[in-house]
């Protein structure tokens, strides 16, 4: 089998040489005949493309945390330490900031 390689990735295979068009380049390899299109081409070989990973159970509710944080400016927290007002507004972000962070799944496990 060949394989036409475009970007170090398997691009087509092919059972015979194939017709390159005028001015056409490729790089055309030798490959083991259970290559498919997509895979990661190295001088050394083909490799399957690895499986996509695992979505993290998480990810919402760390950008909200983040998204949170980045509301604790300079300003607001100089003004935590000099008004009542506040110090009540810090205090809520913070109890907000932990409550989400009580409602993460520990890695590697899912919420469900």
């Amino acid at each position: 089998m060949l394989a036409r390689i475009i970007e170090n990735r398997v691009a087509e295979v092919f059972a015979q040489t194939p017709e390159l068009g005028a001015g056409e380049c490729a790089l055309v390899v030798e490959v083991a005949p259970d290559v498919q299109p997509g895979w990661l081409w190295t001088p050394e070989g083909c490799t399957a493309p690895p499986a996509p990973s695992a979505p993290d159970p998480n990810a919402a509710i760390d950008a909200e945390i983040l998204a949170i944080e980045a509301t604790v400016t300079q300003r607001r927290l100089r003004e935590a330490l000099l008004t009542d007002e506040g110090k009540t507004w810090l205090a809520d972000v913070e109890a907000r900031i932990e409550m989400l962070r009580a409602l993460r799944s520990p890695a590697g496990e899912d919420p469900a």
